[in-house]
């Protein structure tokens, strides 16, 4: 859990892959709380790290909010029916597509409390991921918890008819907890039934073992309590940092293929994002409809190359802009820039960044008539128009209202600009107040004295 998991996790992401790189690590993944904000970062972060002979491979994934006896759309009381943790893996990109469908119909449909997926949604985009069965908060852990060994089974049963026996792994965990280790001989015997593979996992809240005193305060920020209430939420244990291939040996030293199948998960995952590719939709237009000749999308851009160079000629640097052939071929299809059946000179930039199009708008009436009265209206006493007012006009471009009076009496707006004021001119000085004056006049009398 990075800290995009919500006042949870308090692990960041370059100070996590850090810890991972110097303790040599092949791979690490994420799975934060129900969403995949910090997904991309996390990757990317991981793909900067692995130059030379750091190789650091980044598990994409997610830890769902899972509803087990009831559909997302419903919205029953959280007492009677609870969700539960699963954590996901991506395989390769289909998996990664789908779990962004998971992700994205959980906060779009399933929001209660909490954004959750059902089970008809985990088998509609279960292709290209790894189900796992979840900390002391999923499915198959809490009936082990009950003591309810075939409700285990059974929903053992279901995730391995979704994911597929090569896809769904029985998940060990050890932290310390009583109830964790109560559990795992149960969990080795489902594993043997469905001859699932074990896996060996590490709950990572923090990064170091002495950041729990900091996790432990933000929980209490989460669920608005103090760090002496007594019958607060807390973890009682603090081994959720990053452990060492070596802390994880001797936890599971009695089951050492759970340390190796961790080493088979990192290898079927494999997931390359699209970065730097131009993901712009293409418009199809529909029947009966012609589009423009590309001749006269041409002109339009010819037109803008010769209107941005001259802006940036009078603002003194050099008038070098060309759009390329890729951009114009993106300008065709609406994705590259806002076409408006008008006049060139009807058409402002606003913005000048060079090398980038910019977003272009009409001209508004009332900023052109602000502009046309500030240019040409006479100068007021001490009042000088600056360079960079005659060429950009007025840094404030918005008009003020102020209401006068129609001849029937009622209020009217009227457009009125607001008075510039120069920079030039020195702060009107402050009226001193009464206490200076008499603090003057004491000083005064002393002095004569």
């Amino acid at each position: 859990h990075t800290d995009y998991s919500m006042l949870d996790g308090c692990s960041r992401i370059d100070r996590l892959m850090a810890r991972a790189c110097d303790m040599n690590m092949r791979a690490v993944a994420i799975t934060d709380h129900g969403n995949l904000f910090g997904l991309f970062d996390f990757w990317n972060e991981a793909k900067q790290r692995s130059k030379g002979d750091v190789k650091l491979k980044p598990l994409l994934g997610c830890e769902l909010y899972l509803v087990w006896d009831h559909a997302l759309t419903d919205k029953p009381d959280r007492r009677e029916h609870k969700y539960f943790h699963m954590g996901v893996l991506a395989r390769n990109f289909k998996g990664y597509q789908n779990l962004t469908k998971l992700v994205s119909d959980a906060h779009v449909r399933g929001l209660h409390y909490k954004p959750r997926t059902d089970l008809e949604q985990l088998a509609k985009h279960a292709d290209g991921l790894i189900g796992f069965s979840g900390c002391l908060q999923g499915v198959i852990p809490q009936a082990l918890l009950r003591g309810d060994y075939e409700a285990a089974r059974k929903a053992c049963g279901k995730f391995v008819e979704i994911f597929g026996r090569e896809n769904f792994v029985i998940e060990l965990m050890d932290h310390g907890l009583e109830e964790q280790k109560r559990i795992i001989a149960d969990l080795l015997k489902l594993a043997g039934e469905f001859q699932l593979r074990v896996v060996a996992t590490n709950d990572v809240h923090y990064v170091d073992a002495g950041d729990s005193v900091a996790h432990d305060a933000m929980l209490c920020i989460q669920t608005g309590a103090r760090l002496a209430d007594e019958r607060r939420m807390r973890y009682s244990a603090t081994e959720f940092y990053l452990k060492s291939e070596a802390e994880m040996l001797r936890v599971f030293g009695e089951v050492p293929e759970s340390i190796k199948n961790t080493v088979a998960i990192a290898e079927m995952c494999d997931v390359k994002l699209p970065v730097g590719q131009n993901n712009y939709p293409v418009y199809i237009f529909s029947e009966g409809v012609k589009p423009k000749a590309s001749d006269k999308i041409d002109a339009i851009l010819d037109g803008y190359e010769k209107l941005k160079n001259g802006l940036l000629v009078a603002a003194g640097k050099p008038g070098d802009f060309v759009i390329e052939g890729m951009v114009r071929n993106s300008g065709k299809h609406a994705c590259g820039m806002i076409i408006a059946d008008r006049p060139l000179t009807d058409i402002i930039p606003v913005t000048m960044q060079e090398g980038d199009l910019t977003t272009q708008y009409a001209k508004d009436p009332v900023e052109a008539r602000l502009r046309h009265r500030l240019l040409h209206a006479p100068a007021r006493p001490g009042r000088r128009l600056r360079p960079q007012e005659v060429r950009r006009g007025p840094r404030r471009q918005h008009h003020h209202l102020r209401h006068v009076r129609r001849q029937d009496g009622r209020p009217r707006p009227r457009a009125h600009p607001r008075p510039a004021v120069h920079r030039d001119q020195p702060p009107r000085q402050a009226r001193p107040r009464r206490h200076q004056h008499l603090a003057r006049g004491r000083a005064q009398e002393v002095q004569r004295a």
